[in-house]
């Protein structure tokens, strides 16, 4: 159970790091403008697979580690996760975050 458990939290880890660097990426790749477009997505997602796939190409020549095609697909998850995120924050988020800075503050006095 406890191995089980260990390896259910590693993966879980490469999910949130993937997620976190697929975030990273975007907003490297969006230059500063604003908004989304898929191929700002795409060339986020192509990035962080192909980094993946250097990392398990790497883990190869380490010893007691071996690359293996399901963690760059876990990873590749991870990144996809997160962009989905982006997507649903630049397309739904930010409007919402504009319209509660619009509406008065009804709280204050």
């Amino acid at each position: 159970m406890l191995r089980l458990l260990h390896l259910g939290i590693r993966k879980m880890a490469h999910i949130t790091e993937f997620g976190i660097f697929s975030i990273t990426v975007f907003r490297g790749v969006r230059a500063g403008r604003n908004g989304w477009r898929a191929s700002w997505a795409f060339t986020t997602l192509v990035i962080a697979v192909a980094y993946a796939g250097l990392d398990e190409w790497h883990q190869s020549f380490v010893p007691l580690r071996e690359a293996r095609a399901r963690d760059v697909a876990i990873d590749a998850l991870g990144a996809l996760l997160a962009q989905a995120l982006v997507w649903f924050y630049a397309t739904r988020g930010w409007k919402v975050v504009a319209q509660r800075r619009a509406a008065p503050n009804t709280s204050e006095k």
